[in-house]
């Protein structure tokens, strides 16, 4: 944590297909996380597919879900454009029809 208000999830590596991702341990840090808000830093970052948002979008919703705010800094080109548009709109809930 970098400051008391904020934690940063720094993010390195290659983040492909077949990489390990490990969404688990996300839930539990922010579970027990005390910060107003999390940083995804996207700075050490390699290779990447839609992994990434795939899984920034998970780290968007779990924080969401705690009352924690969300940024992501400093993520390849066209990830801030997807996450964006990934999280513009309020989540889905269908709809239960009964006949």
């Amino acid at each position: 944590m970098d400051r008391e208000d904020a934690a940063t999830l720094r993010l390195s590596g290659a983040w492909v297909q077949g990489a390990p991702v490990n969404t688990a341990a996300l839930e539990t840090e922010l579970g027990g996380l005390a910060a107003e808000r999390v940083i995804a830093d996207g700075s050490a970052l390699a290779a990447w597919d839609s992994t990434l948002p795939a899984f920034l979008l998970r780290a968007h919703g779990l924080c969401r879900e705690q009352g924690i705010s969300f940024e992501a800094t400093a993520m390849p080109e066209g990830v801030d454009t997807l996450l964006r548009l990934a999280t513009s709109v309020d989540t889905h809930v269908p709809v239960s029809y009964t006949h």
